[in-house]
């Protein structure tokens, strides 16, 4: 099941993924923003009780996690993005949380 998952997810973010790799965006850019945009809806949502509004466009960022993955994948992966990638994921779980 996992495995379905894991096809459908890929066929989702692998066109985003090359367009941004061809407007020469790289794998750390989309993880910063990524980050920085659900931080800020984050904070812009949830504590006036726009839970509803905040949790649709997070599930809509969340997606910014795994193009970065994709154009990572799809280019040459880092060690410096796989810890960057891993360390922000946290900094918005924290600002989501």
């Amino acid at each position: 099941m996992l495995e379905h998952a894991r096809v459908v997810l890929t066929a989702i973010t692998r066109p985003p993924a090359r367009l941004l790799l061809r407007l020469g965006l790289t794998p750390n850019v989309v993880t910063f923003t990524g980050t920085a945009l659900a931080s800020v809806v984050a904070l812009l949502t949830v504590p006036y009780g726009h839970l509803w509004q905040g949790g649709l466009l997070i599930a809509v960022i969340a997606l910014t996690d795994g193009i970065d993955g994709q154009m990572a994948r799809l280019t040459r992966p880092t060690q410096f993005g796989a810890l960057l990638d891993s360390t922000l994921d946290r900094v918005s779980d924290g600002a989501i949380g």
